[in-house]
């Protein structure tokens, strides 16, 4: 599958249901419905994943969907970021209804997520 259809398949997701969305790239498995856990907060003096968890899953925030029913362009931008800054294999879409912003630009904090789909690229 290609990033424009996964685009496609995410654009059909967000428009369907009532959530926050933001996109992660993970490196071990997870299905649609499953939790996705909490992410480590980040030590910026010692430039490295601290022991403490963030309120919620960091994700990389889907800001069109709240402005416009089509942006698939807008999406394939954000799944080449992804992909391009983080490793891994699998790329989720991450749902949830409570969020905050992090430290990173663009960055969501999605608490109580729900993987909502997953696609191998």
């Amino acid at each position: 599958m290609n990033i424009q259809e996964v685009a496609k398949e995410i654009n059909k997701i967000i428009n369907q249901k009532s959530s926050v969305f933001g996109l992660r790239v993970i490196d071990y498995s997870k299905s649609v419905g499953d939790t996705v856990e909490y992410s480590f907060d980040w030590d910026f003096e010692n430039d490295c994943q601290s022991s403490d968890y963030l309120g919620g899953c960091s994700t990389i925030a889907l800001p069109c969907v709240y402005d416009d029913d089509d942006c698939l362009s807008e999406i394939e931008t954000i799944i080449k970021f992804c992909l391009k800054s983080y490793k891994g294999k699998s790329l989720l879409l991450v749902g949830g209804e409570h969020s905050g912003f992090g430290d990173d630009h663009n960055e969501l904090i999605i608490s109580d997520a729900i993987c909502e789909g997953v696609w191998v690229l």
